[in-house]
């Protein structure tokens, strides 16, 4: 028998705020339940969306925010588990999710609309990011 011991789970704190104020955004249900492929019926702010986006991820067990202003994210690991891709599959939806329209007044350039919200639906693309996921 062996008697070694192996991580079963890990955790990680991510830093994602910046003090940018866009966290706070109101996001329509319709553009949550686009993006979550569930049907929402309220207003959540842009915060609660990252956090259920990262709960899409399938080693996450919790995306919980904090009071301080970042997100513990609790994830099953094995043998098989790559830090280097989850870090890069975290920092991908932070940039996705910073760009989806809020409720606010604001309305994007004529045209810039549809392309987005269909790029939204197929759950992000690939981006460039600054967030910072730390074990």
């Amino acid at each position: 028998m062996d008697r070694g011991t192996e991580e079963i789970t890990r955790e990680y704190r991510l830093h994602f705020n910046d003090e940018d104020s866009s966290w706070e955004n109101p996001i329509p249900p319709e553009i949550t339940s686009n993006i979550l492929a569930r049907r929402v019926t309220s207003v959540i702010n842009r915060t609660s969306l990252l956090a259920w986006c990262l709960m899409n991820i399938p080693s996450v067990e919790v995306a919980d925010l904090t009071d301080g202003g970042w997100i513990q994210i609790r994830i099953s690991t094995g043998p098989d588990f790559d830090e280097e891709p989850f870090k890069a599959e975290v920092a991908d939806i932070v940039a996705r999710v910073k760009q989806v329209r809020s409720a606010c007044p604001e309305r994007p350039a004529r045209g810039s609309w549809p392309a987005a919200h269909t790029a939204l639906q197929k759950l992000f693309g690939a981006a460039e990011t600054t967030a910072r996921v730390s074990a």
